[in-house]
């Protein structure tokens, strides 16, 4: 895909951490994504109320520190968003459940931009998908 049309697609990124949050937006704009960013979960609501995001690329700490499931929320109410989780935490059962729960990508810290990129190109795969079975 060329950069023109990467712009059509909204990124949200949600990090507790503005720096973890510069650097994924940085990495993401410079590849012609629009980024948009938050910090926490109900952030994430008031985003997605109001804005046509595409994909949302959230810190797993988010998740478990807002009392709200996001991800089921999400899945309930915004069918057509991808989401990716980011987790400081190499283990197995991370991937499984996040799938589980209905997570498109999941990303391990630290990853690096071409990781972050191939990931995001996946999760875009996979929202043309899904749009295309709406119609």
């Amino acid at each position: 895909m060329r950069k023109r049309e990467l712009r059509q697609f909204i990124i949200l990124v949600a990090d507790s951490h503005l720096n973890t949050r510069n650097i994924i937006e940085n990495a993401l704009t410079k590849r012609g994504y629009r980024v948009l960013s938050c910090s926490s979960a109900a952030d994430v609501v008031g985003f997605l109320e109001e804005n046509d995001i595409d994909i949302v690329i959230a810190d797993i700490k988010i998740l478990n520190d807002s009392g709200l499931d996001l991800v089921e929320y999400v899945r309930t109410n915004f069918k057509v968003v991808v989401i990716m989780l980011v987790d400081g935490c190499d283990s197995f059962e991370g991937p499984a459940n996040a799938l589980k729960i209905g997570v498109n990508e999941y990303l391990i810290k630290p990853f690096t931009n071409k990781e972050l990129t191939v990931s995001v190109r996946r999760a875009i795969e996979k929202l043309v998908y899904v749009r295309s079975s709406y119609r």
